[in-house]
């Protein structure tokens, strides 16, 4: 995945393109569709994506390009999108509306087997992997925190970046030895003994936000034009995709499997990742103070990768 400000600046460039869509979104088959990202957030559309209860046509994106093409065209008006990107959008001229923080958490720390990560302190003279690039959540937090325990990022500890996939390969290879890496993939390396779990990334949050506080990750967005031509359509869609969650957490194992068509991996690892996921859905407006807090860090952190913090009416309209 490109760094955020890459993603930022096609915002603006696709801009371009959003006037003149009414007829298209008119036309647009896709209307009604809920956009989500292949991941193990899948797993709470199961039901939607294999017509088990009623509700939208569950379409997946790949990218962050894709899915910003989408919305900004009009052919996309509701999706599930990490909660960094979408305010991105909106705080870059495309409105959004956060219906509810959809997934919680997600990030892990992976050590060497047998070399247990006491505290980042240890890190020094050592590389970590990320995922994805520099400005995103685990980037931020992960700069912060060695720089609460004295060391300079890049110059005690060198930040080396890329896709989990690739990552997982590097542990696999001896090639790595510390990375951060989000579900379904941490559960992965367990599952190839190439890695154990070290501290969630969680607990670098907590140091920041209080002991109670979680990671924001992904949320249910709609586009705010659409939202406000027809609240009363998008709050039903939330409620079927809070249906469709509360059913694929009550049928684990069902869900799993039916994940696999999408997530082609061992079901036990798939279990085992679900299980390192927290689900809990919380509105826009009740996440509202968690949520802004979270945003004010990353600006107050990474001020070149942030475009703002989204107002009031974005979590709560």
């Amino acid at each position: 995945m490109k760094p955020l400000r890459g993603v930022l600046f096609l915002v603006l460039c696709l801009f371009v393109f959003a006037a003149g869509t009414e007829a298209r979104e008119k036309a647009s088959p896709s209307r009604g569709s809920l956009y989500v990202p292949r991941g193990p957030i899948l797993f709470s559309v199961v039901p939607l994506r294999h017509q088990m209860i009623y509700g939208p046509e569950i379409v997946l994106w790949s990218s962050p390009e894709e899915i910003i093409a989408l919305l900004v065209s009009g052919e996309a008006e509701c999706a599930l999108l990490p909660i960094t990107l979408g305010a991105a959008i909106h705080t870059k001229g495309f409105p959004l509306i956060l219906l509810g923080v959809t997934q919680w958490d997600l990030f892990h720390f992976l050590v060497p087997p047998g070399a247990p990560l006491g505290s980042l302190k240890e890190l020094e003279g050592e590389s970590l992997y990320l995922p994805f690039g520099r400005g995103t959540t685990a980037d931020v937090l992960v700069r912060s925190a060695l720089r609460k325990e004295g060391l300079v990022p890049e110059v005690n500890v060198r930040l080396l970046y890329g896709p989990p996939q690739e990552i997982l390969g590097l542990l696999g290879a001896g090639k790595a030895r510390y990375a951060v890496l989000p579900e379904p993939f941490a559960s992965l390396a367990l599952a190839k003994e190439i890695a154990v779990r070290g501290l969630p990334l969680r607990r670098l949050w907590q140091n920041e936000a209080g002991e109670e506080a979680h990671l924001p990750v992904t949320g249910l967005f709609v586009s705010r034009k659409s939202f406000e031509k027809n609240p009363e359509h998008f709050r039903t869609t939330e409620g079927q995709y809070l249906l469709s969650l509360k059913w694929a957490e009550s049928h684990l194992s069902q869900a799993a499997d039916l994940l696999r068509r999408d997530l082609p991996l061992p079901r036990e690892v798939l279990e085992a990742a679900l299980k390192g996921c927290d689900f809990t859905y919380s509105s826009g407006c009740s996440a509202d103070r968690e949520v802004r807090y979270f945003y004010e860090y990353l600006c107050s952190q990474a001020p070149e990768a942030c475009g703002g913090v989204p107002e009031k009416e974005f979590f709560c309209p």
